[in-house]
């Protein structure tokens, strides 16, 4: 079952990876500004998504290859 869900959040971050690229390279296309108190370009903001939901792709795809709770199993550490 856990395979299944670090599949499963694989799949996810990868599509949002994918998303969210194309959202900002849209927006640094369009030249879209927000006007507020500070004039900025809107894909300041679409920059973070990107690279948080690729390294979440990367820690399931790890997890599905190397399984934390393999990992815990084979530790003899009680601790520090």
């Amino acid at each position: 079952m856990r395979t299944m869900s670090y599949a499963t959040g694989a799949l996810v971050c990868a599509l949002l990876v994918v998303a969210s690229t194309i959202t900002l390279w849209k927006s640094y296309s369009d030249h879209t500004l927000i006007t507020e108190t500070l004039t900025f370009p809107e894909w300041y903001l679409f920059m973070v998504p990107p690279p948080i939901f690729l390294m979440l792709f990367g820690i399931f795809v790890r997890w599905l290859r190397f399984p934390p709770e393999a990992a815990q199993s084979l530790s003899s550490s009680d601790g520090f």
